[in-house]
């Protein structure tokens, strides 16, 4: 059930954007006030004519009215609008642009997005076939995640610390410990303090009756986070609650200042350090542990012919044009258009629990460990059932998205 919070009102960079720019960043506002219903009735009018029109904006509309329905539960509207804003994506693994292609405006072609974007878009997909219940399907899209999810090194290439996390919840609910044992040990490797994860492999490593590794994983979940947490392994550490909390705005793009064919990022910095949670009844309080700071995943993007590459290409044509003919080509200025309604930084958080009704208290503090009021929320009837988890996705916007309890 959604939870619409009042907030005080959330002033960040927006993209401008031609077009339908009016309904675009007016609907951006009332979801960062915590408001996804009211930015849907803005939005869809405007999405419905770019998508009749195939137009260059398309799917940026289209990924934002499926955060919109995600945040409201509608998550098969949702997976609508995120499949339908993937289909241009074999875009992104062209081999690379034409002379002619790299002479034209950027910014009028249609976006397609970075990879990491793609990536996001599925991990979404998966996320929402996950509160469904339906496994297999969500697999299906946590798998699209990790590809799209490139690296300038191959070894580090589909290392989404949220998407193998989920991916390792999915095994674990269809019985595929194995699986589930890689897909941990991989959100692991990618934040190497992230408590849920280490929870699940070692629950995972039980259930194979591979012990020889969980006292050692006991030892580190116990330096990691203390006794208290620790102690979650002598329960049923697969019924309770998992939240993830996704929090701030995803960096935002702009040109160089040199040739204006370049683009970089810029992170949007949230006044959020850390998530407390306090789930009562029983639980107590509990930290949300860091999964993904999204700047470094933009960052190191730009493998297989992507967005660096393209980039490279019109900056060099640019540029030798100017040398060779005495004039500049304004058009081949980077493409700043971005998805700002992604989150800068994901978190996780899991607790053990009875069958019951709970609530989660949430609070966010600042890098000095004050709580910052404008943040501190709460959500009531969260449902665990017997041996089961739910699961619920939180915004620093003050929306929920939550599954029956799988």
């Amino acid at each position: 059930m959604l939870k619409k919070i009042v907030v005080l009102s959330f002033f960040c960079s927006l993209l401008v954007l031609g077009g339908c720019a009016g309904p675009y960043t007016k609907a951006q506002m009332e979801y960062y006030k915590g408001d996804p219903e009211k930015a849907e009735a803005i939005l869809k009018p405007a999405a419905d004519e770019c998508v009749a029109k195939n137009a260059k904006e398309k799917n940026l509309m289209l990924w934002d009215l499926g955060i919109y329905r995600f945040a409201q539960c509608n998550f098969d509207g949702a997976i609508e609008a995120f499949m339908q804003g993937v289909k241009d994506v074999e875009e992104l693994h062209s081999a690379g642009q034409t002379v002619g292609a790299a002479l034209t405006s950027a910014g009028s072609q249609k976006y397609v997005g970075d990879p990491i974007e793609i990536s996001m878009a599925y991990l979404y997909i998966g996320m929402c076939y996950y509160m469904k219940g339906d496994f297999q399907n969500a697999l299906v899209g946590f798998r699209r995640s990790l590809e799209e999810d490139l690296s300038k090194e191959q070894v580090r290439q589909g290392d989404m610390g949220i998407t193998n996390y989920m991916m390792g919840e999915t095994y674990f609910q269809t019985g595929r410990y194995d699986d589930a044992v890689v897909a941990f040990r991989k959100a692991v490797e990618h934040e190497v303090n992230l408590v849920p994860a280490y929870i699940g492999l070692y629950q995972s490593l039980v259930k194979l009756g591979n012990t020889s590794e969980c006292e050692k994983i006991r030892g580190d979940i116990k330096t990691m986070a203390g006794d208290t947490v620790a102690s979650f392994l002598n329960k049923d550490a697969h019924q309770g609650v998992t939240v993830a909390i996704f929090s701030g705005i995803a960096p935002k793009v702009q040109a160089d200042a040199f040739f204006g064919a370049f683009r970089t990022r810029n992170e949007n910095k949230h006044k959020v350090k850390t998530w407390e949670l306090n789930i009562t009844p029983e639980s107590g309080p509990s930290l949300a542990y860091l999964s993904d700071e999204m700047i470094t995943h933009y960052s190191d993007q730009g493998g297989l012919g992507g967005e660096v590459k393209k980039q490279a290409t019109r900056a060099v044509i640019s540029t030798g044009m100017k040398a060779l003919l005495g004039f500049g080509l304004s058009n081949t200025n980077a493409d700043i258009r971005y998805w700002p309604t992604l989150p800068g930084y994901i978190y996780i958080a899991y607790a053990p629990l009875t069958p019951g009704k709970y609530c989660i208290e949430v609070k966010g503090r600042d890098n000095k460990d004050r709580i910052v009021d404008a943040y501190s929320r709460r959500y009531d009837d969260i449902n665990v059932s017997e041996g089961k988890k739910a699961f619920v996705v939180l915004t620093s916007f003050g929306t929920i998205s939550s599954s029956a309890s799988n």
